[in-house]
């Protein structure tokens, strides 16, 4: 009596099909989450860049807006570079007043005081390559009038 077991050559289409199958997902996956890694530590690189020229770029705002305040101006705007990150800016008078009231000791009374003060809001847009974020601050400025 023969056995008459059949001789196994190889695997079957089934078998490849399953496999590759398999192996496709794996490498599909493994790509999404590096390229997910990716965008996330490029955006963080271009927030940091932006995060350490923020200083430099509001004291270069505010020695713009207090220099420019003179008379009845409601408005200001600017535009700055910073190692290459473009920085566009508004400021918006938000109040205009004056001091305290000065005690006259010849008068026996307080004197008021014309207006002198500049409460900005300033905001700021900060670009770099597709990458903008945008920051709003209160700035005081003065008339020396």
């Amino acid at each position: 009596m023969r056995n008459l077991k059949p001789v196994s050559k190889g695997f079957t289409l089934i078998e490849v099909l399953v496999a590759s199958m398999i192996l496709f997902a794996t490498i599909a996956s493994i790509s999404l989450l590096y390229s997910g890694s990716l965008v996330a530590s490029e955006k963080s690189n271009r927030h940091i860049e932006i995060s350490n020229i923020l200083p430099i770029a509001i004291k270069q705002i505010r020695y713009n807006v207090r220099s420019r305040t003179q008379g009845n101006i409601t408005d200001l705007s600017g535009k700055n570079y910073f190692w290459g990150v473009e920085v566009n800016w508004q400021a918006v008078r938000v109040s205009y007043k004056p001091p305290p009231p000065l005690y006259s000791f010849d008068l026996g009374k307080h004197e008021k005081q014309n207006n002198k003060y500049f409460l900005w809001n300033i905001t700021a847009v900060f670009k770099l390559d597709n990458y903008s974020r945008e920051y709003q601050f209160k700035e005081v400025s003065w008339n020396e009038n």
